[in-house]
């Protein structure tokens, strides 16, 4: 099981109690809680980019090779690195020629640390790069640090949030895998698209009107917080399979 998913499960069982058993993939876990025994499958939403050529990807496509490319380039040179010195990139994605442009900003943090410049913003093999260089940071680990924009970013939250949204709950729901012992099936999505609050989902989630099979769909955020988004109606009716 994936931590992701572990984190996910212990919110779940904080929430609503019971205890956790690994699934056989589709579903990740059972909860069992009284003489209930509740499927969950665990996902994410992560922010979809569109391409200029208009394909959509997932932006940890994007992320993940930055953040690799931030701790490469410790390794490569973090024993040059003074004492109490920490530096800060600010990466724009996709980076093209990683390890080309992972040399050549490993050279400029040496030259900038020798030299005394505190800023610099540049491209390095058509890659906007900035490197900020701060001192009396003390034994600060890692000495590298990195944030990361993207060029294919659309500020647009609600239309982000109802893409990463329905693509989730409509991809998932075609994998449930139904036993006759379980007495719900619920999916929980980790948010990774931290400015989407519960009040982003909710709205697009009813504005969707997808259908699905599942009881309870929720959201868990990094404070690991709980939000169902198919709350029952006031009838006591479930609203999994209708738009509000």
């Amino acid at each position: 099981m994936r931590p992701n998913e572990r984190y996910v499960l212990r919110a779940l069982i904080k929430e609503f109690g019971g205890q956790c058993i690994e699934g056989e993939d589709p579903p990740d876990a059972y909860i069992l809680n009284g003489n209930k025994r509740i499927a969950v499958e665990v996902s994410a939403l992560v922010e979809q980019l569109q391409d200029e050529n208009g394909k959509l990807y997932s932006r940890l496509n994007d992320d993940a090779p930055a953040k690799n490319l931030a701790e490469k380039i410790e390794s490569d040179i973090g024993e040059n690195i003074p004492y109490g010195t920490h530096i800060f990139l600010v990466l724009k994605t996709p980076i093209r020629q990683i390890r080309k442009t992972q040399a050549l900003i490993g050279d400029e943090i040496i030259k900038m640390i020798k030299t005394g410049d505190l800023q610099k913003e540049n491209k390095f093999l058509d890659n906007d790069i900035s490197i900020s260089v701060f001192t009396g940071w003390g034994d600060y680990t890692p000495k590298i640090g990195c944030a990361i924009s993207t060029r294919y970013s659309s500020s647009n939250i609600y239309e982000n949030t109802k893409r990463m949204l329905g693509e989730r709950i409509e991809t998932k729901n075609k994998k449930r895998n139904i036993k006759p012992d379980n007495t719900e099936y619920w999916l929980a999505l980790f948010n990774h698209y931290w400015i989407a609050d519960e009040e982003s989902y909710q709205l697009a989630y009813r504005s969707l009107g997808v259908e699905h099979d599942f009881d309870k769909i929720l959201i868990v955020n990094g404070y690991q917080q709980v939000y169902v988004l198919n709350k029952t109606s006031q009838d006591g009716e479930s609203t999994k399979n209708k738009s509000t």
